[in-house]
């Protein structure tokens, strides 16, 4: 129901830290800044609540029956619990994204070894939303290429598969190069670590002033067709892009 195993929840918990979670406040207004949960609900059920939700999609009214609590405390929880994962595990975001002497050669699954001083496979990926009533954010966040109102994120993974950064949310009318440049990347990036990006990131420019290296699909331009080499690079790319599409 949550995606993760027993003790791996309680490794959660301690990392979010229980003393951490019951100061959370819950409800928020004039007269009362700062108001506790009305509720005798756990810890642990709190955060076991919000995985279920996260993972399943579960309706709040399900969850409050399941709980044996109200919706509006259903709703409570999850917003709150929402926000305090993010800025936890904000802290570490540095650490989860993986330098590349960590991703040796020798220990990568097969579709990574191909590439050396390997880093991150980046991809962007998108989330549809209500269009706007405000006619400016109705402009910014359509994508002509999505046909909507969307909102979208640039996701990269280590060469395990495992997603190692998210980007901030960016408006759908945005370039994957404005993302790239936008997204806070730049700043964890490494001297010769090495970027496998698609065809649609044109960012060897950004890229070169940092000494980091970009490889993407070879474009065939006026030719025919691609050499041998050109052929079994593009294979290996897809081989190893093909885990950021499972990622998203």
């Amino acid at each position: 129901m949550t995606g993760i195993t027993f003790p791996e929840f309680n490794v959660l918990m301690g990392f979010l830290s229980e003393y951490v979670a019951w100061r959370l406040k819950y409800k928020y207004d004039g007269n009362t800044p700062q108001k506790d949960l009305e509720s005798d609900l756990t810890v642990d059920n709190r955060l076991l609540l919000t995985l279920i939700r996260l993972r399943g999609g579960w309706d709040e009214a399900d969850l409050a029956i399941f709980f044996k609590i109200s919706i509006s405390t259903v709703s409570s929880v999850f917003n709150t619990w929402v926000q305090f994962m993010y800025f936890q595990f904000k802290t570490i975001q540095s650490a989860m994204f993986v330098k590349k002497d960590l991703q040796k050669k020798k220990d990568r699954p097969l579709p990574f070894k191909p590439f050396n001083n390997y880093r991150v496979c980046l991809d962007t990926t998108e989330v549809e939303i209500e269009r706007p009533t405000n006619y400016e954010m109705q402009g910014n966040t359509y994508s002509d290429y999505k046909g909507g109102n969307v909102i979208l994120y640039m996701i990269g993974i280590s060469c395990w598969g495992g997603i190692s950064f998210i980007s901030p949310g960016f408006e759908g009318s945005k370039t994957d190069v404005q993302i790239f440049k936008e997204s806070g990347i730049l700043d964890y990036l490494e001297e010769d670590g090495l970027l496998l990006v698609d065809r649609g990131f044109p960012i060897e420019e950004e890229c070169d002033e940092i000494n980091v290296v970009v490889l993407h699909p070879p474009f065939l331009g006026p030719r025919d067709k691609f050499t041998p080499e050109e052929e079994q690079l593009t294979r290996d790319i897809a081989h190893a892009r093909i885990y950021v599409e499972h990622a998203i």
